[in-house]
């Protein structure tokens, strides 16, 4: 071996050495872009899903009744509540008549 060809090995040894140094950098580098760039997909579609999630919800409300028409079905639940406070009243009768059917029937039990 000429010592221009011993020049030359150490040189290409010496080259291919720094290459597969650069690659592994490159490597150790680019891997981590890479997961964050996983990363980042996996967030884009949940975004995507949270922001339909939104649109629906949104869609949903803007069907809901509208402030007059929660007026009217108050003004109707107050209505209610007075109709059932006087078919209270008219059922008294009925609960008077029952506690002494009770109490007659308990007395005529005990003789």
């Amino acid at each position: 071996m000429t010592p221009e060809t011993a020049d030359m090995i150490v040189w290409a040894a010496g080259i291919s050495n720094l290459v597969a140094l650069g690659t592994t950098i490159w490597n150790m580098v680019s891997s981590g872009a890479r997961a964050n760039a996983k990363t980042l997909d996996e967030h884009a579609r949940r975004l995507e899903m949270i922001e339909r999630q939104i649109e629906l919800t949104a869609a949903r409300l803007d069907r809901g009744p509208t402030p007059e028409a929660m007026q009217n079905i108050f003004i109707t639940l107050a209505k209610l509540e007075g109709q059932m406070e006087v078919f209270n009243e008219r059922l008294m009768p009925v609960k008077a008549i029952a506690e002494r059917m009770q109490e007659l029937m308990l007395t005529e039990g005990k003789r």
